[in-house]
């Protein structure tokens, strides 16, 4: 997200667009590994069941359960979709803020308003959604049920396809749209307003320390102001859910 803001020739808009793009992705996709146990916890006490119980006592009595359990395999449901999940979501997510921005706004008029920047970061994460979501959707279900022997990621696909038909792929495309928008706009605008503010007062310089500290707001911003209820709604929503013993059929 460090090219947020800039301005250039079209040859170089097209070059920053690109290397956003491919950041964007790569970055997500390698911290999905370290933090894929964390989000098995997340989505198990959301669902309900056993961790349910666990949750009152906090993550790492949730973690020692289900590592004592099902071992690394429980802790690590579903890695390979969250890689994937996070790589494909952010390169849409974040990728596409930019160039949308830029489309509503023309990067040499001035900073762009505060709406337009909402605007321009709900409609990448509603895009990110819409694209993403048979990934999302069999990434939920496995990391709700723990480890799940009987076929990969493409297997579990095609039998949600045969089952259900292309409209299965895409079921719960509404409330994952509307997750992902109501989060990636105050995130994608908090960052970016943050990092120009202490730019434009000479805080700092634009280096890593900057971009970690606007990603740091922007974040706070996007989760704690707004993904934790949502979110639990989604969990609860999500078709499925609680209706996993289904893929061992």
């Amino acid at each position: 997200m460090g090219g947020f803001g800039s301005s250039g020739g079209e040859g170089s808009k097209r070059r920053e667009y690109m290397v956003g793009f491919a950041v964007s992705s790569a970055s997500p996709a390698l911290a999905a590994v370290a933090t894929n146990p964390i989000e098995v916890v997340k989505v198990r006490q959301q669902a309900g069941g056993a961790e349910s119980a666990n949750a009152r006592r906090g993550i790492v009595s949730s973690l020692v359960h289900i590592g004592r359990s099902e071992g690394v395999a429980g802790l690590q449901a579903g890695l390979a979709l969250a890689v994937v999940r996070e790589a494909s979501k952010a390169f849409f997510r974040i990728g596409c803020f930019q160039p949308i921005l830029d489309a509503m706004h023309e990067p040499g008029s001035g900073p762009a308003p505060v709406a337009k920047r909402m605007a321009s970061g709900m409609s990448s994460g509603a895009i990110a959604a819409l694209v993403c979501n048979p990934i999302e959707l069999v990434k939920t279900r496995q990391q709700s049920a723990g480890h799940m022997p009987g076929g990969h990621a493409l297997a579990r696909l095609r039998q949600i396809y045969r089952t259900d038909g292309l409209q299965g792929l895409w079921r719960g495309t509404g409330v994952s749209m509307a997750r992902s928008a109501a989060v990636t706009g105050p995130h994608l605008t908090t960052y970016t307003l943050t990092k120009e503010h202490v730019l434009r007062l000479g805080w700092m310089a634009d280096s890593t320390p900057l971009h970690v500290l606007s990603s740091l707001m922007g974040s706070f911003a996007g989760i704690a102001c707004t993904l934790t209820p949502v979110d639990t709604g989604y969990i609860g929503l999500r078709p499925g859910i609680h209706r996993v013993a289904a893929w061992d059929t």
